[in-house]
C-alpha cells in the first residue's frame, strides 16, 4: 500500500511539471494540477519511473515493505487532489495517526 505522504508527493510533483512540461489528456487538452487524475498521473508519472525496473511505484517511494491496513476502492478518473483530500478525511473519520511520523497508516 501506498501511504497519504507518499502520495502527497505524487502531488507535489503533479503540481511543479504539470503545466511546465505541457501535460496534456487522452483529447490533446492541456491540463492545470487541478485536472489531473490517476490515469494521466500513470501516464507521466507511474508508467515512466517504473518501466525500467519493472516494479510497481510503491517500491521506487518505499523504505521497506508497506502493508496496507485498509483497501481503498476509487475511480482512476478522479481529480488527484480530490482523491487525496478524500483519503485524509477517511484517516482522520477513522482516528489512523496518519502523521505520526515515519510509520504513517498505509492505505492500499
Amino acid at each position: 500500500g501506498i501511504t497519504i505522504p507518499q502520495l502527497c508527493r505524487v502531488w507535489k510533483h503533479i503540481q511543479q511539471r504539470c503545466e511546465l512540461d505541457g501535460w496534456v489528456d487522452i483529447f490533446g487538452k492541456s491540463l492545470t494540477p487541478t485536472d489531473v487524475n490517476l490515469y494521466v498521473t500513470n501516464s507521466y508519472i507511474i508508467l515512466p519511473a517504473t518501466a525500467s525496473r519493472k516494479c510497481s511505484f510503491v517500491e521506487l517511494v518505499a523504505e521497506a515493505a508497506q502493508k496496507p491496513k485498509w483497501f481503498v476502492s476509487h475511480w482512476w478518473g478522479e481529480p488527484v487532489s480530490e482523491f487525496i483530500s478524500c483519503l485524509r478525511t477517511h484517516a482522520e473519520d477513522h482516528l489512523l495517526g496518519v502523521w505520526d511520523g515515519p510509520h504513517e497508516t498505509e492505505l492500499g
